[in-house]
């Protein structure tokens, strides 16, 4: 990869879920597959409940959170 940068992406996204256990673990699914889909270290940082029409929103985890054999690992 002679003449590449790296560069490292701060992304937001919004999905939707049934409760903070589900949110999580959709939130690790979505970092696995941008994982996959460039071969690289995309990783959840942060989740938070953001209600719509609201400034208000509520911290759901901090740390990385990771699937492995299906499962939800909280760091």
């Amino acid at each position: 990869m002679s003449g590449y940068k790296r560069y490292t992406v701060i992304l937001d996204a919004y999905l939707h879920a049934r409760n903070d256990r589900e949110a999580m673990v959709e939130a690790a699914r979505l970092a696995e597959y941008l994982q996959k889909a460039d071969d690289n270290q995309a990783q959840v940082m942060e989740l938070e409940e953001t209600p719509i029409n609201s400034y208000n929103h509520r911290l759901i985890h901090k740390g990385r959170l990771t699937l492995f054999e299906n499962k939800l690992i909280e760091a």
